[in-house]
Order: C-alpha cells, then sequence, then structure tokens
C-alpha cells in the first residue's frame, strides 16, 4: 500500500474519530443544559400555580366566613335563639 493511501485512510479515520467525539460531548452538554432549563422552568410553573391556588383558597375562604355569618343571622332571625 502506498504511502498517500494509508495517508488519506488514517486522515480519514481521524476524522471520523474526531467528529464522533465532538458530536458525543456537544450532544451531553446541550442535553444537561436543556435538563436544567426544563427543571427550572417546571419549578417557576408549579410555583405559579401554587401561588394561584393559594390565592383561590384565600378567596374562597373570605367568602365562606362572610356568607356564616349571614347565615347565623338569618337563623336568628326565623326563631330568635340567642346562642
Amino acid at each position: 500500500m502506498k504511502l498517500r493511501a494509508k495517508t488519506l485512510i488514517f486522515l480519514t479515520l481521524a476524522f471520523v474519530v474526531v467528529i464522533t467525539l465532538a458530536f458525543f460531548v456537544v450532544r451531553s452538554v446541550v442535553l444537561n443544559s436543556f435538563s436544567q432549563v426544563e427543571q427550572q422552568t417546571t419549578v417557576k410553573n408549579i410555583q405559579q400555580a401554587q401561588q394561584a391556588l393559594q390565592t383561590i383558597i384565600s378567596g374562597i375562604d373570605r367568602t365562606s366566613t362572610d356568607w356564616a355569618y349571614w347565615d347565623d343571622s338569618y337563623v336568628f332571625a326565623q326563631d330568635l335563639n340567642q346562642e
């Protein structure tokens, strides 16, 4: 085999190895970055959902407390029970 053919085969194999290694390195870095971003976004969305639910629960609590006094007043007006 001539030197030119050996050099061409060596360079081709070296190129394939370098490209393959670069692919896996970049892939792992990009996947890790996307994973971190996805995790941060998920945590943020969960916190927003919790805050929204807490706001709804607070509103229901205020409304039910207010209406409970009205119910007691209505019952008192009907039967004049001091309790």
